[in-house]
């Protein structure tokens, strides 16, 4: 059960108004807000009612006499007066495609046919665990407080970027003004210079084409292990190693 003023509070009064319009059932007890009693009575709809008047001519002759007048007049079905007044016990039923049910509020406590049963109840009443609300509080908690990390993550990211622009300039500018100097002074260390702002200055990554090679080897590539394989590549082994930076091959021409 709420008020009008505590739902807007809660949802807005637009998400407030879309939920009452998908609820197939409202149920109305008396209400003491101004706003609530509004809304009631211009949900349960209007009326007509006769209204009488009368009127007393004093004089003589034809015409004196009494006047009675009748008229037609609308009026709300259930006005805020009477919805502040409603009893404790009643209720105002609106549901979709009807008219409005005054209705009695059954009170399960009170019936004869439940009142045994809810005294025959024993034990603890079904309350809340406070500990299973203190871990609510915290799991809230936790979740605001991870928030709060993603946020002053993303904050530092954005500084150390921003910081690791400024400083690339910073030694780029010192690189220049060094350059400046040595020229001012006739000095013969531009080279150096030179060479610190060319290592400052970072290149601009390139992509590189990768080859694509194929690794599977044939069966006719492959070499036996067999006594004539093994003596066959002792020998290429030793002529290998007989060959010289200076040597034009006749080293290996003559051994052959």
């Amino acid at each position: 059960m709420a008020t009008i003023p505590a739902l807007d509070k809660i949802y807005g009064e637009d998400t407030r108004m879309s939920l009452q319009g998908g609820a197939g059932v409202k149920i109305y007890l008396a209400p003491a807000d101004p706003r609530t009693k509004a809304e009631l009575s211009a949900a349960v709809g209007k009326t007509t009612h006769r209204v009488t008047s009368r009127s007393k001519t004093i004089g003589k002759g034809p015409f004196s006499g009494v006047n009675v007048s009748e008229r037609t007049e609308d009026r709300d079905l259930l006005s805020e007066d009477e919805a502040g007044r409603l009893d404790k016990d009643t209720v105002i039923v609106l549901a979709n495609g009807q008219h409005p049910i005054k209705a009695t509020r059954i009170k399960y406590f009170e019936d004869r046919v439940l009142n045994p049963i809810f005294q025959a109840q024993k034990g603890p009443l079904p309350a809340p665990d406070p500990k299973d609300l203190a871990i609510r509080d915290l799991q809230g908690d936790l979740v605001r407080a991870v928030a709060q990390i993603d946020d002053l993550s993303n904050q530092v990211q954005t500084i150390a970027q921003q910081r690791s622009r400024i400083v690339s300039d910073l030694f780029c500018l010192k690189g220049l003004i060094s350059q400046v100097q040595n020229k001012e002074n006739g000095g013969d260390n531009s080279g150096s210079s030179r060479d610190a702002i060319n290592e400052n200055i970072q290149e601009p990554r390139v992509p590189k084409r990768m080859r694509k090679v194929n690794m599977s080897i044939r069966p006719d590539d492959l070499v036996g292990s067999g006594d004539d394989n093994v003596r066959a590549l002792i020998q290429t082994t030793v002529k290998v190693d007989k060959i010289t930076p200076d040597d034009d091959g006749a080293a290996v021409a003559a051994a052959e």
